[in-house]
């Protein structure tokens, strides 16, 4: 690691960490309710958007988006200036690319958080419409390029 301080990166650091945590528990928490109940559990996306529609809800997916963004800014930081002092070889170059690919994919998340909270679909709430990440995904397939947008996305997940 370089010499130069870094310790206004360590809040970035810690809230990205709290942020991935949160993420984590309530992902768990909803599959554990789940598998209680004699149902299937569900990923991310499905436990993001159980949490859509409640007032504890709307403060637990503020809570991911920061902290969502805060780990891919921390991890990009961490890419960037090689915090983690892996170096400069082959093997070094793949471990960055990985912090950034996680990065963005952390992102991800935090985007899809703030599109349940920010970004309300015509009649989601009323049990006849679609869902917010329905119409999420269709408002980045209607943009210029959305296509390949998701197709870049996938890429860079794989």
């Amino acid at each position: 690691m370089s010499d130069r301080d870094f310790g206004w990166a360590v809040p970035i650091m810690r809230a990205g960490y709290a942020g991935r945590g949160v993420v984590y528990t309530v992902v768990a928490g909803f599959a554990l309710y789940a598998t209680l109940q004699g149902r299937e559990a569900e990923g991310t996306s499905g436990a993001l958007a159980q949490l859509e529609g409640s007032a504890w809800g709307s403060f637990v997916l503020l809570a991911i988006f920061a902290g969502m963004v805060a780990y891919a800014v921390w991890r990009l930081i961490d890419a960037a200036y090689d915090l983690e002092d892996y170096g400069s070889d082959a093997k070094a170059t793949i471990a960055r690319l990985g912090m950034i690919t996680t990065g963005l994919f952390h992102l991800a998340i935090g985007v899809l958080a703030f599109l349940l909270l920010f970004i309300r679909g015509g009649d989601s709430g009323s049990g006849g419409g679609s869902s917010t990440i329905s119409d999420a995904v269709r408002t980045v397939f209607q943009m210029p390029g959305g296509v390949w947008l998701v197709g870049i996305a996938g890429l860079i997940t794989i």
